[in-house]
């Protein structure tokens, strides 16, 4: 077991693991407004990962990843504000939840987490890879709650300038993500791309307004959501998909 804690100053590093053996755990909390610059951050790597970030701590990546081996469980936490400065997640390139195995990215209380994939050939993903081998089955799972808002009203959001894919499938074998909006939460991507099959069908559900009356949202700036899954939007949420949507493409 091993825990670090970042409570001031700032911290460079290359990359950077947390669980990274097998059988082991880690963690690593950066708060009140400390920052980590690190290159390709990977949490649960083999171990069991967990990345806090929390009262306005910051973290900057090459990549973020979320359980990136078969034995990996990762998660990332983003939550809340000191004062003005809200807790922030920002990845150079994509982020990845769920790459093997199962990964969550939380994004609560007003906090931001920014990602600039470069396309289809590196996007934002939640469940990634299907189980290998012939026996087929459940491989990776992604999961990713975005809820809620600061005590001033700023809202919880994931802001990618790239597109999502979510899940995957190959032959008998599958990856599943799941997405969940609520409370004010803000996700935006360019496009989406949702492969699932029907035994663990991916899921989006967009729920709710803040206490201000602001909706639950999802943006998708330049492409469509096509979308093999379930969608589920509710109680004053909204999805925005700027140039339509193809359900069971």
């Amino acid at each position: 077991i091993a825990e670090l804690t970042l409570a001031s100053g700032l911290v460079e590093a290359g990359p950077t693991a947390i669980g990274d053996a097998e059988s082991t755990f880690g963690a690593l909390i950066v708060g009140n407004s400390a920052t980590l610059q690190s290159g390709f951050l990977r949490v649960g790597s083999r171990g069991v990962g967990q990345l806090l970030i929390r009262d306005g701590g910051r973290v900057s990546a090459a990549a973020a990843l979320a359980a990136t081996e078969l034995s990996g469980v990762g998660t990332i936490e983003v939550d809340g504000a000191a004062g003005t400065t809200r807790s922030t997640l920002t990845s150079a390139g994509a982020i990845s939840i769920g790459v093997h195995n199962q990964g969550a990215l939380r994004v609560t209380g007003g906090a931001l987490v920014e990602s600039h994939p470069t396309g289809f050939d590196d996007p934002d993903e939640i469940g990634l890879f299907p189980a290998p081998g012939v026996g087929g089955g459940l491989g990776a799972v992604g999961q990713v709650l975005v809820d809620g808002t600061t005590g001033a009203g700023q809202p919880s959001a994931w802001i990618s300038t790239g597109p999502l894919l979510m899940g995957n499938v190959a032959g008998n074998s599958y990856a599943q993500g799941m997405m969940t909006i609520t409370g004010g939460g803000q996700v935006q991507h360019t496009e989406a791309l949702l492969l699932s099959a029907a035994e663990a069908p991916n899921r989006v559900e967009i729920r709710g307004i803040d206490a201000a009356g602001n909706s639950s949202k999802w943006t998708l700036t330049d492409g469509q959501l096509n979308l093999v899954g379930e969608l589920e939007v509710t109680d004053g949420g909204q999805l925005d998909a700027q140039r339509g949507v193809v359900l069971g493409w």
